[in-house]
């Protein structure tokens, strides 16, 4: 169910004769925001090179509802699309990979008693600064 603020921007871009797109499965990242947001299996483009994160290899962040004395990690294999081919490579989260691009963010958070279904994981990508 939309939210009153979302419900209110709709109008208003209605209103301007802007609707929003359809999804593509490809998420373009404006470019006056630094980071763009997807699930396995979308594409988006950072810094105009596609990624497409493709599978969650490890997720041993700790639960939010758990004290840790380790933070733990996430792994993904992602896809880039680049001029001279694709290519398929790991990142972690936080670590800039030589592509130019760091995973920010994966949501949602953990749980020590729910586990994350794949189709639920979401990725920030931007670009190494």
């Amino acid at each position: 169910m939309p939210t009153i603020r979302t419900a209110g921007l709709l109008v208003a871009l209605a209103a301007m004769g802007c609707a929003p797109a359809e999804p593509s499965g490809v998420t373009e990242a404006p470019t006056d925001l630094p980071s763009a947001t997807v699930a396995i299996g979308e594409t988006t483009r950072v810094d105009g090179v596609p990624v497409t994160p493709l599978a969650v290899l490890e997720d041993s962040r700790c639960a939010r509802d758990v004290a840790c004395v380790w933070a733990g990690r996430v792994r993904i294999r992602i896809r880039i699309d680049a001029d001279n081919g694709s290519r398929e490579m790991e990142m972690e989260l936080g670590e800039p990979t030589q592509a130019g691009i760091t995973l920010s963010a994966v949501r949602p958070e953990r749980l020590s008693n729910a586990p994350i279904e794949p189709g639920a994981y979401r990725f920030t990508f931007a670009p190494v600064r």
